[in-house]
């Protein structure tokens, strides 16, 4: 009896696992395929990025892909060509990590608070500090060099003003899986990056 339930929960363990697997591969080419559609002539660029993101910002193959694809067809639904949407969507897939590390919070919570470049939502960054607002903007702008009202810009110009604002601004943060890869939390990201 004790043998028989033994073999029964490990063959139980087998499948789940096998199914967890099965599940994991099957929410990669998902992703895979929005990387494709998002960076038709630049996949194997994301795919390179992606596989390093473990290392460098502590987040797996399949967030990396997730969030530089979303990233990056969001830059290009403000028509950033291909090229400008993969430095925009790496750039911002690595500061989500590095984010999450600095702030101690989920990577997906970083993730959504960096997608406020796009939408222009200031809530979410005000958690981390910033105060996203058109006046900041216009002094912003100004100290870059940039005469133009924030109001009299276009929605491109804007995401890309909103853009370099933000990296300012989470200047420090910028690196911090890095230099930080051997604390307790980021050991606890990278062991449950590789199950």
């Amino acid at each position: 009896g004790v043998a028989i339930a033994a073999v029964v929960a490990s063959l139980t363990a087998v499948v789940k696992g096998i199914n967890s697997c099965i599940e994991a591969a099957s929410k990669l080419e998902e992703v895979q395929n929005v990387v494709n559609t998002a960076f038709p002539t630049m996949s194997s660029y994301i795919d390179s990025f992606a596989q390093s993101a473990m290392k460098a910002y502590g987040l797996t193959e399949r967030m990396a892909k997730q969030y530089a694809s979303t990233f990056g067809a969001m830059a290009q639904g403000f028509n950033f060509t291909e090229q400008q949407a993969y430095t925009m969507g790496t750039t911002l897939t690595g500061l989500a990590g590095d984010v999450s590390s600095f702030y101690n919070i989920s990577q997906d919570s970083a993730m959504t608070k960096l997608q406020s470049i796009f939408t222009g939502e200031t809530e979410s960054l005000k958690q981390l500090g910033i105060a996203m607002t058109e006046t900041n903007l216009n002094s912003f702008a100004m100290s870059q060099g940039i005469s133009k009202n924030v109001s009299n810009m276009t929605e491109q110009e804007k995401v890309a003003i909103r853009y370099q604002f933000v990296l300012s601004k989470l200047s420090m943060a910028q690196g911090d899986f890095a230099r930080t890869s051997g604390s307790w939390a980021n050991q606890v990201r990278l062991l449950q990056g590789q199950f």
